[in-house]
């Protein structure tokens, strides 16, 4: 069932990133994942915008958001990136981002609709 294979993949990227509900965030990543494009927006601590906009799935383009926004933060630690796909789609932003020491969660596209 591909919703229990999603929810496997959420409990297993939140385990794996230390997810616990750790307080200390200071920028909170949204990322809707797509096949050729996703739409990825940042907030701080004040609920202030810093990205809000389309990038390319491509490597560099999501280093270099993902650089800015630990720049911003004061951290990796700081970070918290949540995805909507967890399998396929969303694996180079999962990897990208725990590459850089962030914190990755996973939240079903269909909870947000």
């Amino acid at each position: 069932m591909a919703g229990t294979e999603q929810g496997a993949d959420a409990s297993r990227i939140s385990r794996a990133s230390g997810a616990s509900g750790a307080p200390g965030y200071t920028v909170w990543v949204g990322v809707d994942v797509g096949k050729e494009a996703h739409h990825a927006c940042a907030v701080d601590g004040t609920g202030e915008r810093v990205w809000d906009r389309a990038l390319p799935n491509d490597e560099a383009a999501l280093r270099r958001l993902l650089d800015g926004l630990v720049e911003t933060a004061g951290g990796p630690g700081r970070v918290l990136v949540v995805v909507d796909q967890a399998a396929a789609m969303g694996a180079l932003t999962i990897a990208v981002a725990r590459d850089l020491g962030i914190i990755v969660g996973y939240l079903a596209g269909l909870v947000m609709g």
